[in-house]
Parts: structure tokens; sequence; C-alpha cells
């Protein structure tokens, strides 16, 4: 026997001693001791035939692939191929190969291999670990490509779906932009899988990525026509984003919102109200109540039924004892407001009632309604008094509407989206307005911002400033206020064209883009290159939307107000 001990040709001859004493598993495991020191000495051709040896007496799927290995690094495409197959025949899945940790050759390889002999679930699985193997992290088109090969050469959807979702997934939390197209094509694999529920989840994604492109919106609701709710929900919001093509089917108005249901829709999280009411010292004191009254008609069932009507819906959904309402005159006499006297009154603007360019009817009216008392449902305390704002558009929530400056505004929307790290998120409704944002250089001031801000809203207790709400604190609370009923009047409504035409009617300077609104849709008045709406309007309106993306269908809300 050649020297020294761990030659590998003094093993393979240990091996061939063995077998001739007792061909069986004993003398197999010489053989395989034999090839591993001969692909250690670096002779490929050696190992693969040496442990040629080993599978004649005791065949193993592992040995098979790691022949087929090794024999791939020899050159000996035909020997390789064959011990792939004959793996494939004792363990179908490949297993063993994939825990041997192949490289991206061999797997691709073994790809062609398993999918020419019909494995093709197989095949898919060895394609996407050769993408894992051998393609750098960062290159999303060769993974897309490998995706579609895998579809199309495997037809596999269902994994080639994973692997674009994979890819989407990694993008998004890097904050890339532009990813719906690759979760609707995600999308459209799981639904030729048969894969309805993850399909959904995928269209969702996508909506939700691109909530002020019309076309997300269209192409989503392609793919789901067979599920008319679905579909007809999305070309609705293409129909309100666009102001083309048909309107699409509004949402099922929700039967009754409890208290608990509002809480819900806040846009800080539930508790957030009890929370911030805590460090919240000494409210304004509204004005009295026959202030707020004096010199106005009140509105009865025989004068303007319509609102009278309204309103009675509406408190009976949300639980209220309609309040009395009150109609305003003069030149400014839109908007309303619903003020938490004792009891209760909601003062109504008379253009919405005759007439006009701002005349409420149908579900606007409703929208419109529904936001003033929502206020009062959710118990919503009154931040900011201004004497002034008695008897006109102005609502009594509408503390917000005053913006000290870019990056105190900044600071207040971030209170919009609970967790700050969901930057991306927040980003996307502070690029809709040059008003909002001068440059990255004001986003990053507010950022170092942000903890504080967070810590006094969510009432943590660590905030030493915690003590007296700053004016910062008041905008944020007012502007979630406010979108907390938005939410919760699109549910009472149903529809998001009545809601964003609500608010135009009832805003100063949105009024004069109805018009557009009507013809454009909404994108054009949140393009970052028009000033046609106030910052309050536009974030209003901009959050009401991404709001319900999120809503992918016309009947997806239980009777609590939470999406199902």
């Amino acid at each position: 026997l050649p020297e020294p001990p761990g030659d590998p040709r003094r093993l393979q001859v240990q091996a061939a001693v063995a077998e001739q004493r007792e061909p069986g598993p004993v003398a197999a495991a010489a053989y395989r001791v034999a090839a591993r020191a001969w692909a250690a000495a670096g002779d490929p051709e050696a190992a693969y035939r040496t442990l040629g040896s080993a599978i004649r007496l005791q065949p193993e799927s592992p040995d098979h692939f790691q022949a087929a290995i090794w024999a791939y690094a020899a050159g000996a495409e035909p020997d390789a191929k064959a011990h792939v197959e004959a793996g494939l025949g004792v363990s179908p899945s490949a297993e063993s190969l994939l825990n041997l940790d192949p490289g991206a050759d061999v797997l691709h390889r073994a790809a062609e291999v398993a999918e020419a002999g019909g494995h093709r679930a197989t095949a898919a699985r060895l394609a996407i670990r050769a993408m894992e193997v051998g393609v750098p992290p960062a290159d999303r088109e060769a993974k897309l490509a490998l995706a579609r090969r895998i579809d199309a050469s495997l037809h596999q959807p269902n994994d080639a779906a994973a692997l674009i979702e994979s890819v989407a997934e990694g993008e998004e939390s890097q904050g890339v932009e532009g990813l719906e197209a690759l979760w609707i094509e995600a999308a459209k694999l799981r639904r030729r899988a048969g894969a309805s529920s993850e399909a959904l989840t995928d269209l969702r994604r996508a909506v939700q990525t691109g909530f002020l492109r019309h076309e997300v919106y269209r192409d989503a609701a392609a793919v789901v026509q067979d599920h008319p709710d679905v579909a007809g929900w999305w070309h609705h919001m293409a129909w309100v984003l666009s102001g083309a093509a048909a309107e699409g089917r509004a949402r099922t108005p929700v039967p009754e919102l409890s208290r608990s249901a509002l809480d819900g829709l806040h846009p800080g999280g539930e508790g957030w109200l009890e929370d911030m009411k805590r460090w919240l010292q000494a409210p304004p004191t509204p004005p009295a109540r026959d202030q707020l009254t004096r010199g106005l008609e009140r509105l009865e069932s025989g004068t303007h039924g319509a609102v009278f009507d309204a309103v009675n819906d509406v408190c009976r959904r949300l639980g209220l004892v309609p309040p009395p309402t009150y109609v305003y005159r003069g030149d400014d006499a839109y908007g309303l407001s619903a003020w938490p006297v004792q009891p209760p009154v909601l003062l109504v603007g008379h253009q919405h009632l005759t007439e006009g360019v701002r005349q409420l009817t149908g579900e606007a009216l409703t929208f419109a309604v529904a936001v003033e008392l929502v206020h009062l449902a959710a118990g919503h305390p009154i931040l900011s008094f201004d004497a002034s704002s008695v008897g006109t558009s102005r609502s009594a929530y509408r503390a917000f509407g005053r913006f000290a400056g870019t990056a105190e505004t900044v600071v207040d929307l971030m209170t919009l989206i609970p967790g700050i790290g969901q930057a991306t998120g927040l980003w996307k409704l502070m690029q809709i307005s040059k008003r909002l944002i001068t440059g990255w250089k004001t986003v990053n001031k507010a950022s170092n911002l942000a903890s504080p801000v967070v810590r006094w809203f969510g009432g943590d207790g660590s905030s030493e400033d915690a003590g007296g709400i700053g004016r910062a604190r008041l905008e944020g609370a007012a502007l979630q206020f406010r979108l907390q009923a938005d939410r919760a009047a699109l549910l009472l409504c149903g529809s998001l064209f009545a809601a964003v035409e609500a608010i135009l009617k009832t805003s100063p300077r949105g009024i004069v883009k109805l018009e557009t609104f009507e013809r454009d849709g909404l994108a054009a008045l949140l393009d970052v290159r028009s000033d046609a709406l106030a910052a309050d309007e536009i974030v209003r309106l901009s959050a009401l939307v991404a709001w319900s993306s999120g809503l992918e269908a016309a009947n997806d809300v239980d009777a609590s107000g939470r999406g199902v």
C-alpha cells in the first residue's frame, strides 16, 4: 500500500480489499472515504468514479448527487446527468442534493435534468436555490428573469410568484418606489396557480404602494374581474383619481359604528385619544350654546328634509341622539361644524342646501354631516377656540389649518403613521405637495424631532414635556381627529367620489377646483406641481385615498368598522 496512510490511492485499495472480504455497507463506507480523499486531492474524476463503487454496493441518493457534483466538475456531463437522474429516482425531491450545498452551475444543470424527467416542482426548487447561490442579492433583473423562467419553462407559477414577492419585499424594505408592477405580476401568477387569497394580498400591496396611481387600481381590478366587489371598488378608486372611465362600485355603507370601532379608525391606533387627553391640562372652553345659535334658523323635518334625514340616519348608525341643527347664512355661508356643548349642536352653511356650486346632495351630504357628527361620537375635545369661527365655515376641530413653518408641519405629519420607522409610507404623503416639503434637508431635520413627538402622542409617560400640549402637538392631534372622522364618514357614505366632492365643496380653496376634479380626477389636484389646494386639504385628501386603498372590496368591513 502506498504511503502516507491518508493517501487516496491507499484508501481506495483498502476499500477494494474490504469489498473482497465482504461486499456491503462497510466496503461502501470505505469507498466514500476514498472518494472524499480524491476530491480533496483535486481529482474530481477519480472522486466520482470511486464513489460509483460505493453506489454499486449501497445505492443512496446523496451518493448519486455527490457523484454528479464531482462529475460536473470533471467535465463528465453524461455521467453527471446519469447520476442526477438516478438520484431523483431514489429521492424525487432532491432534498439531499440541496443539503450538499452545490454551486449555482450544478443546481442549474440539475434543474434542467429534473425538468426533462418530469420533476417540475423539484426543478423549480433547484432553480430558485441556484438563484440564491449564484445571483447577487442586488441583481434584481437576474432574479426576475429566473422567476419568469420558472413559470414559463418549469410551469411553477407559485414558485415564480414567491420569488417575485421576495424581490418586491426586499426593495420595499429599502424604500424603493415603483414596485406596483411586481406585486401585480406576482398576483397574476398566484391566480393562475389557484392561490386566490395570496393573489388578493399581492394586489392589495400593489394598490397601497401606488395609492395615487389610477392605472394601478385598473390593473389590479383586471386580475380579479370575477370578484365584482373587489374589482368594482378598485375601478371606483381609479375613477376618482383619473376622472375617466366608469365609476365602478362604491362601498356598501356600514350599518353602524360603535365607539370602539371609531377608536380603531384613529390613525394613532386604539386608545390614542385617551392617552392624549391625559396630557391635555386645560382644553379651551367652547362658547355658550346661545352664542352659537343666536339668530340662526333651526332646521326642521319640513325644511331641507334631505339634511334632516341625513343627520338622523348618521346619528342612528353612530349611536347618537340627533343634535339640533341650525343653518347660518351670509356671503361665506359654507361648511359644517359640530360643537360639544350641552346639548350639542350642528351648524350647516346655507350654501350647501340651495342650488349652486356648493350644494351637497346624496352621499356627499351624508359624508359632510358624518364628518362633524363623528367628532361628537368619538368624544374629540376642542383643542383650539377662535371666536371668529362661530357661525362661519370653520370646524371647531380644524385647528390644524395654521402652519407655522415647514419643519413643524413635517413633525405634525409624522403623527399620521404609527411608528416613525414606516418612513416610506410617510414620505409618500410628504412628497405630494411642494408646500409641505422644501427639500430632503427639511425631512432629515424633522426626523430628528420625531422621537419626542411620538412620545408625546404615544402617552408612554417618558417625555419630560408631557405636561401641557404645545402648538405642534395640538396641530397633530387635530389633524388626526380630522382623518379619523374622514375614515368613519367614508364607511358611512360608501363613495370615495362623494367624499372628495364634499371636502372640496366645504373648503375655501377646494371649491374652485371642483370642475378640475370631476374632469381630470383627484390626482391632478395632488400633483407636486399643483398649488390648487391648501396644505391641509392636500394632507386630508391624500391620507383618505391612502387609507381607502386598503379597503379591497365593497363589503369588507364588519359591523365593528374594522376590515375583515
